[in-house]
């Protein structure tokens, strides 16, 4: 299975920015009345009494809502005038459904025909908006009824499937009862208003536009207000909410040969006040356009084999793929997975000065807000940090509420975006060294490597958009990470040159035995990744790391030629 993972203003522009927790919390038990979470367990209740009496031989033994309410509001702009001015409101509804028992159920994996899928998807549709409790519990009423009878049909699949496959390597349960939790914080407020941006918004984006190479430019401006409720037949009652703004900043160009390049930026923050000022903005976006600049007019690269270095947030895209996916509960117990790390529990998996934990408990890192941050999972279970790797040696995994043999229980990982049935995910992935040097330091052992292996230069990967990896045993055992912003440094002290076009390729236990040195910095990424569950907000923290190996290859070049004319904006024509 490939998991991927982007900045929100990358590739995938329409995924929404990542969410950053702004918890008012208050106990459960004082709570105000939540008429969302009032309509849903009264029909939870009515449902679950009657359907987990419906078949004794094959029972509803576990019955899930989890509704998610998303209000936006986005401005952007281009060349110093408005593109888009929008926003945005609904609710979702996830109904889980499981029949048969925790030994046995409807989302055991089934083999042959269905060797790549893993979990049965949940039932899921749209909430009306309005706090009406009988418009409410009907849609929940149609959703369960679908899951249910969803699952009694996967359930007889399962079942004829085991009785003609071999048994599974994992026999561990299908699921975990875990006790209820009650937890409630207050609604988040609405979105933010953008409009005292606006003008800002429209200077930036003019700035952009004043280059000849820029082909393409946007500012664009998101807020966003979450509440989400999970309720399940055992008790449990979670409402949390969330808020959110995030400022993107892109330019983009066309080299001579047809290679379409861009640098981005963007700002993750609470609230509009804790966002850069427009100075700030203004500064980082003419460093883009220098970048880009420097980009169009560097070289493609060639094919390399040698030492290379990672920026700190390039590091944490090389962990997340390379190792967080790995680590996914569910991976060790598919059997169409590769379970790269299944039986190495205790063993060493990378260098021993390195250590790797998961914390979705985690609300900020060095400063920067963590995308990844929630108190309770998507199964109600609370946020516990989970411990990967410590000094190099593997020693655990990221669990949902379906155990795996090495793992019986649930750490407060289970997550999942709408449609979708919960699995063991990256939240808040931290790389800690506890050996480090000065950046510095770093760089002259990365000449020295340079100089051992007789080559005239290696790579310094400065940025990163993202990557994919591939998992499952239907291919090969191996990522990709994408650089967008890498420079070539010399031995010989000249400065370093901007080249383009990199591919960053490789396996995974090759690929961490590799690493030798740690700088004493440390970068956060915040994005949204994909995998089987859906899309989630994800953040990652490393610091800059020496590799004495790695593997680069050319990327896939567009063959559109650059524009034929100028913008209209610097057409000398246009300007008589």
């Amino acid at each position: 299975m490939r998991g991927r993972w982007t900045r929100s203003f990358g590739k995938l522009h329409a995924m929404p920015a990542a969410l950053l927790a702004l918890l008012l919390c208050v106990p459960a038990a004082s709570a105000p009345k939540d008429p969302v979470m009032d309509a849903l367990q009264t029909e939870l209740a009515r449902s679950y009494k009657a359907l987990s009496k419906d078949d004794p031989k094959n029972p509803l033994y576990h019955l899930a809502y989890q509704a998610v309410e998303l209000r936006t509001r986005t401005l952007a702009s281009v060349l110093g005038s408005i593109l888009h001015d929008s926003s945005d409101a609904r609710r979702s509804l996830d109904v889980d459904a499981r029949v048969g028992g925790l030994r046995l159920d409807n989302t055991h994996q089934i083999k042959g025909a269905e060797s790549a899928g893993h979990l049965d998807a949940s039932a899921a549709g749209d909430l009306p908006l309005d706090d009406d409790s009988l418009a409410l519990r009907q849609a929940a009423w149609v959703l369960t009824d679908r899951a249910y009878k969803e699952a009694q049909g996967r359930y007889t699949k399962v079942a004829a499937d085991k009785a003609v496959t071999a048994g599974d390597a994992d026999g561990s349960d299908d699921f975990t009862m875990a006790a209820p939790h009650r937890y409630a914080e207050e609604p988040a407020p609405p979105p933010a208003d953008l409009a005292p941006w606006r003008p800002a918004l429209k200077r930036l984006s003019a700035a952009a536009g004043r280059h000849p190479f820029v082909v393409s430019s946007q500012v664009t401006l998101n807020s966003e207000s979450r509440r989400s409720w999970y309720l399940d037949s055992e008790g449990a009652s979670v409402a949390q909410s969330a808020s959110s703004v995030r400022l993107d900043m892109t330019v983009a160009g066309r080299t001579a040969d047809g290679m379409a390049l861009d640098r981005s930026r963007g700002w993750e923050a609470r609230d509009l006040a804790s966002l850069p000022s427009e100075a700030e903005a203004g500064a980082a976006l003419a460093r883009l356009a220098d970048e880009l600049d420097s980009l169009l007019k560097a070289p493609d690269a060639e094919p390399y084999h040698g030492p290379a270095v990672f920026r700190s947030t390039a590091a944490a895209v090389f962990f997340h793929e390379i190792l967080g996916h790995r680590l996914e509960g569910h991976r060790q117990k598919l059997e169409s997975e590769g379970q790269t790390f299944a039986k190495m529990l205790g063993e060493p998996v990378t260098a021993p000065f390195l250590s790797v934990y998961d914390d979705p408990a985690l609300a900020s890192l060095g400063g920067r807000p963590l995308n990844g941050h929630y108190a309770y999972d998507d199964e109600g279970q609370p946020a516990r940090r989970a411990q990967l790797v410590k000094d190099g040696l593997l020693t655990g995994f990221l669990m949902s509420r379906a155990p795996i043999a090495a793992v019986p229980a649930s750490n407060g990982h289970g997550r999942r975006s709408t449609g979708n049935r919960a699995t063991g995910r990256m939240a808040n992935l931290v790389v800690a060294a506890s050996k480090t040097v000065p950046e510095a330091e770093l760089r002259r052992l990365f000449k020295a490597e340079l100089k051992r292996q007789k080559l005239p230069w290696g790579l310094w990967f400065e940025d990163v958009e993202g990557g994919n990896t591939t998992t499952s045993r239907d291919g090969p055992q191996a990522f990709q990470v994408v650089p967008k912003l890498v420079y070539k440094v010399y031995v010989d002290g000249r400065p370093d040159d901007a080249v383009r076009g990199v591919n960053i390729v490789g396996t995974p236990l090759a690929s961490f035995t590799k690493i030798t040195a740690a700088a004493s910095d440390r970068g956060v990424f915040n994005g949204v990744c994909g995998a089987e569950s859906g899309w989630v907000p994800v953040s990652a923290s490393a610091p800059t790391l020496l590799l004495s190996e790695l593997e680069v290859e050319k990327q896939v070049k567009d063959a559109e030629k650059p524009p034929l004319l100028p913008p209209p904006h610097h057409d000398p024509a246009e300007a008589r």
